[in-house]
């Protein structure tokens, strides 16, 4: 009979120690805040450079087009287009004072139209061979576009060689295109000349990253804080305790970064992430 009264207190106090053992334990495992504040970033001002990367091929000799600066009767100069060759700067025509140079070290294949005739901005009026070695890629129709208006400048690696080389952007014909290339998308053909001291071979396999825009002191938030990518977006503004989605006009984005035009002001704080994904 002792040692059932003997095994009682003993079980009890087993009984006792199991209990203040497991509060013991749930007492140390964590438990999540159940009132956490999300994630937030806000409204900054920042520079943001728009960058494109597409993959070319190095050709040897690639030809290129020159776009007339005005609109009026054109006036070829007559020594370039008959001469084996022509320098850097060498001009080609004239159109309503406005004089279309030769950028790089190269050779008139053919002119676009007769001596006086009438041709709008921007319309290609002649089609050059160029000395040394360039990349050719197929480009989105409204990069070309902008190539066209303004000289465009993009940085080319060569897979096994150089990278890290400047170039110039230029437009070229539909035919010097890689025949390779069957994307369905719309592209149109753009060439990078490389400096005749480049060090490549033909054929090699390259990417060109072409810089197509760049915004100073803008303001700026995440790209993974915005719903949407072209044009217009839609955030989660806080503000007062609430959240309110608004809408945001955008500007250029370099892939990390997008540039707010309208619908918020720096120092606005607005969720890490877009309306609909938290």
């Amino acid at each position: 009979m002792s040692e059932v009264k003997k095994a009682v207190p003993l079980a009890l106090a087993l009984a006792g120690a199991l209990t203040l053992s497991a509060c013991t334990a749930e007492a140390l495992v964590p438990t999540p805040a159940e009132n956490s504040p999300p994630p937030t970033v806000t409204v900054e001002t920042r520079s943001i450079t728009s960058v494109i990367v597409v993959p070319g091929r190095v050709v040897s000799s690639p030809t290129f087009v020159l776009a007339a600066r005005a609109s009026g009767a054109i006036d070829y100069a007559s020594e370039a287009i008959a001469a084996p060759s022509v320098v850097k700067g060498a001009r080609i025509a004239t159109v309503a004072g406005e004089e279309t140079r030769a950028p790089v070290p190269s050779r008139v294949l053919e002119v676009t139209y007769p001596e006086g005739a009438t041709v709008v901005e921007r319309a290609p009026i002649a089609t050059l061979a160029y000395a040394g070695f360039g990349v050719m890629v197929d480009v989105p129709p409204e990069l070309a576009f902008r190539v066209y208006s303004t000289p465009t400048s993009a940085t080319v690696s060569i897979d096994a060689g150089p990278a890290g080389i400047d170039c110039r952007l230029m437009p070229t014909t539909s035919d010097a295109t890689d025949p390779a290339d069957d994307t369905d998308a719309p592209t149109a053909p753009l060439v990078c000349l490389l400096p005749l001291d480049a060090t490549v071979v033909a054929g090699l396999p390259a990417k060109i990253g072409m810089r197509t825009a760049q915004r100073d002191d803008v303001l700026a938030l995440p790209v993974s804080a915005v719903l949407g990518s072209v044009d217009t977006g839609r955030v989660t503004l806080l503000r007062g305790g609430a959240r309110e989605v608004v809408e945001v006009t955008l500007g250029v984005s370099d892939g990390a970064w997008v540039e707010i035009v309208a619908g918020l002001e720096e120092g606005d704080e607005v969720l890490a992430f877009a309306p609909g994904l938290g």
